[in-house]
């Protein structure tokens, strides 16, 4: 099983995927410890009155495990659960600056912004000006963003147009 006993913290994480972080090498955890300006040693007098040095491999996973648990909680908002867990040890691995998850912004609620903008920049006359100046327009778009709705219109207000040409 070698010195950091991983097998058997990954069979910990695997049965309490809530509770417990994916992360299996002590070298790991103090280096991210250090990245998250957590003091591990100072834990680790006041938790176990024990030189961290001193402390066996399973007393060194329940620290590291409570005060990231700790730290994702109080410093990001996020919650004890796994899905959360796993969000958090993957910008542990990564090289991105880790943001508060009350200030920060989905892809998704990005995007929802953009689309619910979109209609209000979208006019029936912007649409007639792009069509005097060339004479298609090419619309795309995932279904039900109301491509077939500004055709009709753009037909409707044409044949009005043309309406009113013929009686006047």
């Amino acid at each position: 099983m070698g010195d950091d006993k991983i097998v058997p913290k990954k069979i910990i994480s695997c049965y309490y995927p809530d509770e417990v972080m994916s992360l299996f090498k002590t070298e790991h955890a103090e280096e991210f410890a250090k990245k998250l300006e957590i003091n591990y040693e100072e834990e680790a007098e006041k938790r176990y009155n024990k030189n961290y040095d001193n402390l066996s491999e399973g007393e060194k996973f329940e620290l590291f495990n409570e005060l990231f648990m700790k730290y994702k909680e109080k410093e990001l908002g996020l919650k004890r659960n796994r899905e959360d867990n796993v969000l958090f040890t993957r910008f542990l691995y990564s090289d991105e600056e880790l943001k508060p998850k009350k200030s920060e912004k989905s892809n998704e609620e990005k995007i929802n912004e953009e689309m619910e903008e979109t209609p209000k920049k979208l006019t029936l006359s912007s649409i007639l000006n792009a069509l005097q100046t060339k004479p298609f327009l090419i619309l795309a778009g995932i279904s039900g963003t109301g491509k077939t709705q500004i055709a009709r219109l753009i037909a409707g207000a044409m044949s009005e147009e043309n309406n009113n040409k013929k009686e006047g």
